[in-house]
């Protein structure tokens, strides 16, 4: 029975330990780096293995993928609530509602939600009114101009505030269930991206060494020595080296 090896994530990648002289100097001399570029190279390898720790830290305090998706999910099951509360309010409701709702609400919205949402709300300017042209050499259309149907707006939200409310949290509620939607389409496990990261600094190691900046076997195994004397693994380097090098 072949045992598979630990996938390598954010979660279970260790601080970067300390890389000793004498490692550095062996990789310096299998990949042939000229003496009067080693010690730029080594400074950055150096500053970059000594403040990577911190890096760690701050990524790890983020909230994961998962709790991300539920706090979204959590948060659409409340605006369902509200949609359902504001929904069966009464006039004593309405009325408050209307007391405080239409000025700072009516302002957000333009004539045309409005008019799109409640076809019949008289307050409304009509199509042939409140309108400005809008000339092109090819053609002409006609728009709301919203400074001259503020006063409608703000009748229209009067009118009717919880449905107003109700329906603006409708939107939202489709927009935030979107976006779970297409989070779980995306799938997939959470990339070391912490691994992907320390490559492209890696990178510029490589660059400040005088090698050729490109994905080549030779910066494969110019990462693999330097993950080998942090303490890392180096399972499924080369695929992390095309994929960070994409982003450059």
């Amino acid at each position: 029975m072949v045992l598979k090896k630990p996938v390598i994530t954010d979660s279970n990648l260790p601080e970067p330990k300390a890389i000793d002289d004498d490692w550095l100097r062996a990789i310096f001399d299998a990949f042939a780096v000229e003496p009067e570029r080693r010690d730029a190279t080594k400074k950055y390898i150096l500053t970059l293995i000594r403040e990577w720790p911190v890096e760690m830290r701050e990524i790890r305090l983020q909230p994961s993928r998962d709790a991300d998706r539920q706090k979204i999910d959590d948060a659409a099951g409340k605006i369902r609530q509200a949609i359902e509360l504001l929904s069966s309010v009464g006039p004593a409701g309405r009325e408050a509602l209307r007391s405080a709702t239409p000025s700072p609400i009516s302002k957000m919205l333009n004539t045309g939600w409005l008019r799109e949402e409640f076809p019949d709300e008289d307050t409304l300017p009509l199509r042939s009114s409140g309108l400005a042209e809008v000339r092109s050499p090819r053609r002409s259309r006609q728009v709301y101009v919203e400074e001259d149907t503020e006063e409608g707006r703000y009748h229209a939200v009067n009118h009717r505030p919880s449905q107003t409310i109700t329906a603006i949290l409708r939107d939202i509620d489709a927009a935030v269930s979107q976006s779970l939607v297409i989070t779980k389409e995306a799938g997939g496990r959470k990339p070391a991206t912490l691994r992907e990261f320390f490559i492209v600094n890696l990178y510029e190691a490589w660059r400040i060494s005088g090698k050729p900046v490109e994905a080549s076997q030779e910066f494969f195994d110019f990462c693999g020595a330097v993950f080998e004397g942090v303490g890392w693994s180096d399972q499924g380097i080369a695929d992390e080296v095309l994929k960070s090098m994409r982003g450059l």
